[in-house]
């Protein structure tokens, strides 16, 4: 398990103990990862199909759901955080179908 990386999603076959390929599900990341007013999320899907994209406290309590059933292959999204969130981390959650990519940042 060591080539496993951040914002990585593996799947383990229980039948024949294989890993598949995590690139071949997609994966979600934020630029910076550390952020005041505004934060970059950058996602890959495995195709292009319907997706949510929301933002979620460490509570579990969503903050905000930025894209709702827009279709997609991968891109960006811009958001501005609004003044009144306070400091915290924040995941930042795609779900395609039963699938979820889940990264974080910390909102100083």
């Amino acid at each position: 398990m060591s080539n496993v990386q951040a914002n990585q999603l593996i799947t383990i076959n229980e039948e024949e103990k294989e890993i598949d390929s995590p690139y071949a599900s997609g994966r979600v990341s934020v630029f910076p990862s550390y952020f005041v007013d505004q934060i970059m999320i950058r996602y890959e899907l495995p195709e292009f199909t319907s997706y949510t994209l929301e933002v979620i406290d460490v509570q579990g309590k969503r903050i905000e759901l930025l894209v709702d059933n827009e279709a997609g292959f991968n891109g960006s999204y811009s958001w501005d955080v609004p003044s009144t969130l306070g400091s915290c981390v924040y995941f930042f959650v795609i779900n395609v179908g039963s699938q979820r990519y889940v990264t974080r940042g910390v909102k100083l």
